[in-house]
């Protein structure tokens, strides 16, 4: 009775977080990516580039190396927020 721990929480799993990140931001990217594509206004088609010009670093437009060059940006951020967040976690289990 006074001797027994209670049974430990399971911690989170650092890479499945980093990668389940990874991917979800690497898919919301080629989303975002073709998206500039189909869109018809000539205004709403530039803030929209301006917009991935902002957000990822050494975008140009609609070429290969841009999308390569998101691609990388996307999973990287991915990776770190997945870290972040998965470390957290597993931080506040141990507290409790």
């Amino acid at each position: 009775m006074f001797g027994k721990k209670p049974p430990k929480a399971p911690l989170y799993s650092v890479n499945r977080w980093m990668l389940a990140f990874s991917l979800v931001f690497a898919i919301l990217f080629i989303i975002c990516f073709y998206w500039g594509m189909f869109i018809s206004d000539p205004i709403l088609e530039g803030m929209h580039m301006d917009l991935m010009r902002l957000a990822f670093p050494g975008f140009k437009g609609v070429t290969f190396w841009s999308f390569v060059n998101g691609i990388f940006q996307s999973f990287l951020w991915g990776l770190s927020i997945g870290w972040g967040i998965a470390a957290s976690l597993n931080l506040f289990v141990k507290i409790k």
